[in-house]
């Protein structure tokens, strides 16, 4: 997994207008979020694009309200990275280099295609997780009851079709 360098981030007091400018430049780019960041570089958070889209052009980004975001450093283990509780409600993360500036965003997506995030819990609205987790087991105990019933019936109707 890399770290994405690409990702939009701002100086909160940027009005809106040139951010969307700025984001509409890269169409390619992860722009779901906009990170905020403070007059030394550090993430004080982050908007959903589509805050951004609905704001005044004059607005001020940090008028917007931004969201905290818990962030990684550039040296963390990858424990660290995986354990960071942020991954709970957030797809992407920031990470600060070692002066505790905006270095980029590191992405769910990378780390679970790096084979690094086979732990690494989804995104899930109000703490879910253990309820999808039990619905899933749930899921998976119904469908091997259901082909052990099924399975039977089939291999039966193969031997009558044989016959025939």
């Amino acid at each position: 997994a890399h770290l994405d360098a690409d990702v939009p981030a701002f100086p909160a007091h940027s009005p809106a207008s040139e951010t969307l400018a700025a984001v509409r430049r890269h169409p390619d780019g992860n722009n779901a979020v906009v990170y905020l960041l403070n007059v030394a570089g550090a993430v004080i958070g982050t908007l959903p694009i589509g805050r951004v889209l609905g704001a005044d052009e004059t607005q001020r980004l940090d008028e917007l309200g931004p969201t905290a975001v818990p962030v990684l450093r550039t040296r963390d283990s990858l424990k660290a990275v995986l354990s960071n509780p942020g991954w709970r409600r957030f797809d992407s993360l920031p990470a600060l280099d070692i002066d505790g500036r905006f270095a980029g965003a590191l992405h769910r997506r990378e780390l679970i295609e790096a084979g690094a995030a086979e732990t690494l819990n989804p995104v899930t609205p109000g703490g879910l997780s253990p309820l999808l987790a039990v619905g899933d087991a749930w899921w998976r105990g119904l469908a091997t009851v259901g082909t052990a019933l099924i399975e039977p019936v089939v291999r039966g109707s193969e031997e009558v079709s044989d016959e025939l």
